[in-house]
């Protein structure tokens, strides 16, 4: 049985000639979509290893490979050589989220945009950590210009930093009750 597309999803199964962003609520049919474009475009004569299919999710990228996969043996017996390659193709193919993508061509070229070559895309505890770091780092600096230069007082720099830490913890999405501790 064929699937039956909406006109949306059609237009995005043929779209040409330019990128295309799939966007739509969870189980509205994207990734089948998407893996409908993919084969409808290998069928045309593109090469699955010159795509670059990106994800938000390291989960809906894994989906993407394995339906792809699945639906590339299914259509193996229509055209054996088309998709025979596609298959051999599908290890190698960029299917991955854009943090991943960009992370890889960052790593790749490290020397160029001069970074270190075992950097990696933090996790949410991490960034909070670091931010929470360098505000804490950055409000002891202020504190001890302040105090040094005598230019504001003790107690504006302390309501000022009771501000800041809320804006910062407002930032982060933290909970009301929990405080970022300066020295």
């Amino acid at each position: 049985m064929a699937t039956r597309w909406t006109q949306e999803q059609q237009q995005a199964i043929q779209a040409r000639n330019h990128t295309i962003l799939v966007s739509a609520a969870a189980g509205s049919g994207k990734t089948a979509v998407l893996v409908e474009r993919i084969v409808t475009l290998l069928k045309e004569g593109f090469r699955l290893n010159r795509m670059l299919i990106v994800t938000f999710t390291r989960a809906a990228a894994a989906e993407m490979r394995q339906r792809l996969n699945q639906r590339l043996l299914k259509e193996l017996h229509s055209d054996p050589d088309v998709m025979g390659q596609a298959l051999d193709d599908l290890e190698c193919t960029e299917i991955s989220t854009i943090h991943a993508f960009c992370q890889k061509v960052l790593r790749n070229n490290f020397e160029a945009v001069g970074i270190d070559p075992l950097s990696r895309v933090a996790e949410t505890k991490q960034t909070e950590a670091l931010f929470e770091q360098a505000f804490r780092d950055a409000m002891n600096e202020l504190l001890e210009e302040a105090a040094l230069a005598r230019r504001i007082p003790r107690k504006r720099v302390f309501e000022a930093q009771s501000c800041i830490e809320e804006v910062a913890l407002r930032i982060l999405g933290a909970q009301g009750d929990a405080r970022i501790q300066l020295r």
